[in-house]
């Protein structure tokens, strides 16, 4: 089961956010906030916050316990842009033109149990022969052909039969 929380149109620059969230990716919700709480970065308190609004959807809408929890994604997106002008600048820095940009955050946890579960569902990973010979290859070849052909010629003898 999937549990989404998310914050929009949050100030800051999407590629620093980016940095930060890339920390809680993949962890249980509450080693993710200690870890967070140690960064001295400005766009953690935001990512703690949307982290706790999931855990706290999971609890009362889904009655979820917090430890059976895991992030399976943050993601960071670009939001609008605000375009101030700055007039000192004049013609320099692209025309005086200052951006303030803005960030949609988005974290979706999903429960532990079904983790396993996906884990177990996929397939094996086919694990590719070594490199051959020139004379195994042949050898080989040679047995794929006689293996095509000889039940077309069982056919023939049954029918000449």
């Amino acid at each position: 089961m999937e549990i989404k929380a998310g914050a929009k149109y949050l100030r800051g620059s999407p590629r620093k956010v980016r940095l930060v969230a890339q920390v809680a990716n993949g962890l249980v919700p509450s080693e993710a906030i200690s870890r967070l709480t140690l960064m001295r970065q400005k766009p953690r308190l935001a990512v703690i916050k949307v982290i706790k609004q999931a855990v706290a959807n999971a609890k009362n809408n889904f009655k979820l316990e917090p430890d059976d929890l895991v992030i399976k994604q943050i993601w960071v997106n670009e939001g609008p842009r605000f375009k101030r002008i700055d007039k000192s600048h004049g013609a320099r820095f692209d025309g005086g033109v200052i951006k303030k940009k803005f960030y949609h955050l988005e974290v979706i946890l999903q429960s532990k149990p079904e983790l396993t579960k996906e884990k177990s569902q996929e397939k094996p990973v086919e694990v590719k022969a070594a490199k051959l010979n020139k004379e195994d290859s042949k050898t080989i070849k040679k047995q794929r052909r006689v293996s095509q052909t000889q039940p077309a010629k069982q056919a023939q003898k049954e029918d000449g039969k």
